[in-house]
């Protein structure tokens, strides 16, 4: 919250979405997203090809439980027709993974595209750099 009022800009994929939004079943959430969320009993899981506005379409999928009520914004995307997501200013909530690990979707986003690995090798360099790793292994490995 701190970083999206100093202008940075906020993506949550999945669970993430939902925690930037009004509330989980009523609990209150982060407040960045217009939408209020509540749990289900059963899991989406599904493969789907999306479209951004831009016409570029991808491929992702889906896998979480809930259903979350979409209250202002636009899109993020669109799959079968139906818009799916959001998008308000600097914060984007969707629940299609693998949509930010295609070229036209982080065009359209105004990210920088980087092929699937460079990010987790950037995180285990950056961990590495900043972690006491011995008592990482100690208490987790």
């Amino acid at each position: 919250v701190q970083q999206h009022a100093a202008g940075a800009q906020v993506i949550g994929v999945c669970g993430g979405y939902q925690m930037l939004g009004e509330s989980i079943d009523n609990v209150s959430g982060l407040g960045l997203l217009p939408v209020r969320t509540t749990m289900q009993p059963e899991k989406t899981v599904e493969r789907v090809r999306g479209r951004m506005t831009s016409g570029s379409e991808f491929d992702a999928y889906e896998i979480h439980m809930g259903l979350t009520e979409v209250c202002g914004g636009e899109p993020f995307a669109y799959v079968n027709g139906s818009s799916e997501g959001v998008r308000t200013g600097r914060c984007i909530g969707t629940y299609l993974h693998g949509a930010l690990q295609d070229r036209g979707v982080c065009e359209e986003l105004g990210l920088r595209y980087e092929p699937f690995a460079a990010p987790y090798e950037a995180l285990a360099e950056w961990f590495q750099s900043n972690a006491d790793v011995k008592l990482f292994e100690e208490l987790y490995l």
